[in-house]
Order: C-alpha cells, then sequence, then structure tokens
C-alpha cells in the first residue's frame, strides 16, 4: 500500500471521528475503581485457590547439578 494513501486512510478515519472531550474526574474515578476491584478479585481468587503439586514445583527454584572444581584448582 502506498504510505501517503495509508497516511491519508488515517487521516480522513480520525477526521470522521472528530474531537472528543476528555472524560470527566468521576468517569475517570469509577473506571479506576472498576479496573482495582476486578484486579484484587483475581489477585484474592488466585490466592484461595489450591495449587496442585506441579504448580508448587513450578514456584520452586530449581537447583542445578554443579559440578565442582578441584581444590587444586583454585586461584592462589
Amino acid at each position: 500500500m502506498n504510505p501517503d494513501r495509508q497516511n491519508s486512510g488515517i487521516a480522513n478515519a480520525l477526521a470522521a471521528v472528530g474531537q472528543a472531550n476528555p472524560p470527566s474526574s468521576e468517569v475517570l474515578e469509577n473506571a479506576r475503581e472498576l479496573l482495582w476491584s476486578a484486579v484484587a478479585e483475581e489477585m484474592l481468587a488466585s490466592v484461595d485457590a489450591p495449587m496442585s503439586s506441579e504448580e508448587h514445583k513450578a514456584d520452586q527454584p530449581q537447583r542445578a547439578d554443579r559440578k565442582r572444581r578441584p581444590n587444586n584448582s583454585q586461584q592462589a
């Protein structure tokens, strides 16, 4: 697609939408409250849910078997 044509299409779409006024502080506060309620509900649901043994294993740090250097290879 031609970049000039694509930009004019975007400009036309934005012109069709027009100018919108910012939402009122009450609308923003209600949206914020709704969002935090949903987040809190999700977090509390995950805490209350029983954890399967596989999930528990996934949360634990994995210990890799490391080969130790022989004592004679230590730097002096």
